[in-house]
């Protein structure tokens, strides 16, 4: 299965299988350029991430959210390396 995400250290939290999101705590966070067939919300809750979506990059820093719509092309990395955990 493909897996566009690297992160170091990863620990999933999943509540149940009824809700669609996770916890993803991360030394490290890198992604490949990849999309989605559902949209994607994100939302920062440590650390900074670069998003690159459609030839723009956006700083996300601690409390932002960010929405990927079906089908955008986009690429997540972390800034400096430190830990981070993000909400998917």
């Amino acid at each position: 299965m493909y897996q566009p995400l690297h992160c170091v250290a990863l620990r999933t939290i999943k509540y149940n299988d009824k809700l669609p999101a996770k916890i993803k705590l991360c030394g490290d966070f890198d992604s490949e350029v990849h999309w989605h067939k559902e949209i994607e919300l994100i939302y920062i809750g440590k650390g900074k991430l670069t998003v690159f979506k459609n030839g723009d990059e956006y700083s996300l820093n601690k409390g932002d959210i960010f929405l990927f719509n079906s089908g955008e092309i986009h690429q997540l990395t972390s800034e400096n390396k430190e830990d981070i955990e993000i909400l998917t």
